[in-house]
């Protein structure tokens, strides 16, 4: 393993006369640096992982340090090595070209994407690695920081991890617009499409800041290379919850600005008859109706309702509708809890929802993301095309006794805002 040596190797190395061939057992030191006998050779050409170096797959953390050990321990455990020095040297390491066989094994383990070339010192496993990366194996499963950049300074370092976050931010990001209906919960029956036109929306977030390392650091009280790994993975979930959450609210609102016809109401008996008169024409007609009720204020006798505490002569049944915010039907009227206007209930017919449609841009993505640095700030700045279309019935609004009630008094949960 390089540490150290590479920054300095070619400062003060001697060029020694190449000397004879050595033959032997090899025992693992790292993953590119063993020895033989008392000699200590570093695989010359390639650079391998930091022993306490974590990559990412799919977005999480993983010690592919010290899983580029492990291979290379499998590959000369059993074997004869070989290693014809190139003269140079570090210190007491020996850099070497060095075989099991006829096989090279520095060509060997960039292959199978356990080291990198390094073509300040040499070219010849550049096509190797070209290679791993195409067949998507060791390291190149995910994302990493090359171990030159790794070793360098903590600056560096997180300038390469923000990097590597933001590409797979960017790529998750893409993969969850649009939202499809089970996403939407209570909505069945609508259709999602692309490449049509759409007003575009625009969300901002702070972008990682410099000096989350120790952050993560202080917050953990333990320093581990995976400990800013997982930090990042956090951030990245907390920031993928917000654009789903964002996106996700947009109809949201778009349903509480719907034409609309508020029924006030002062009692429990008052709120289940204008259900029912309110629901009936959806009933007759075919169409499930929908009562979603705030979960911040669940009108008490919502809730009883389902305890034994029906009206008399009211129809209580349960279905298997999949949707965690589902609390029954009563009377033909599936009951949710979800978001919604504070201190009032929706009623709607669930087809409600024609369609979402986000506008594929000029590249064929439906989201782009930048750096803003404005004002000196770094805010991640996410855009997208959304529009939603609707059948034209009247929502319902069930209001029951609150202080006042207010259209854009919207309570979204998604965004944790009022």
């Amino acid at each position: 393993m390089r540490r150290a040596l590479l920054t300095i190797a070619f400062s003060i190395l001697a060029v020694w006369p190449a000397t004879a061939q050595v033959t032997g057992r090899a025992v693992v030191l790292d993953s590119d640096r063993f020895s033989i006998g008392d000699r200590i050779f570093q695989l010359n050409g390639v650079d391998g992982f930091e022993p306490h170096q974590f990559c990412f797959v799919d977005g999480r953390p993983w010690a592919c340090g010290s899983s580029a050990i492990r291979a290379l321990q499998t590959l000369l455990g059993p074997a004869v090595v070989t290693c014809n020095p190139t003269g140079e040297i570090a210190g007491e390491v020996e850099f070497a070209v060095c075989t099991i066989g006829e096989d090279d094994i520095a060509d060997i383990v960039v292959k199978e994407g356990w080291a990198l070339a390094y073509s300040p010192q040499s070219t010849a496993y550049v096509d190797a690695q070209e290679q791993a990366r195409a067949r998507d194996v060791g390291v190149w499963q995910g994302a990493f920081v090359e171990p030159w950049t790794y070793r360098e300074d903590m600056a560096a370092i997180e300038r390469r991890y923000a990097e590597l976050t933001m590409e797979i931010l960017l790529t998750e990001a893409e993969q969850i617009l649009p939202v499809d209906r089970s996403d939407i919960g209570i909505f069945q029956g609508f259709e999602i499409t692309l490449g049509v036109e759409a007003p575009e929306l625009e969300y901002r977030i702070g972008g990682i800041a410099a000096g989350f390392i120790v952050d993560a650091i202080e917050t953990r009280a333990i320093f581990t290379w995976d400990t800013p790994a997982l930090a990042l993975a956090t951030w990245r979930q907390s920031v993928l919850a917000s654009m789903r959450g964002r996106s996700l609210g947009s109809i949201w609102v778009s349903l509480a600005e719907r034409p609309n016809r508020l029924i006030q109401v002062e009692d429990t008996d008052g709120y289940y008859a204008a259900m029912i008169e309110s629901a009936s024409s959806w009933i007759e007609q075919g169409r499930q109706p929908i009562l979603l009720v705030v979960s911040r204020s669940l009108p008490e006798w919502v809730g009883k309702w389902f305890l034994d505490g029906a009206p008399e002569g009211a129809e209580i049944v349960l279905k298997d509708v999949g949707a965690p915010a589902y609390l029954g039907t009563i009377d033909g009227v599936d009951v949710y809890v979800g978001p919604s206007p504070r201190g009032a209930s929706f009623l709607f017919p669930d087809d409600l929802l024609v369609e979402v449609a986000y506008s594929v841009n000029s590249a064929g993505d439906i989201l782009t993301v930048e750096l803003d640095r404005a004002q000196g700030l770094d805010e991640m700045v996410f855009r997208y095309s959304q529009s939603i279309e609707w059948l034209g019935d009247v929502v319902v609004w069930l209001g029951y006794p609150v202080p006042e009630l207010d259209v854009e008094d919207i309570y979204n949960p998604a965004l944790g805002e009022e």
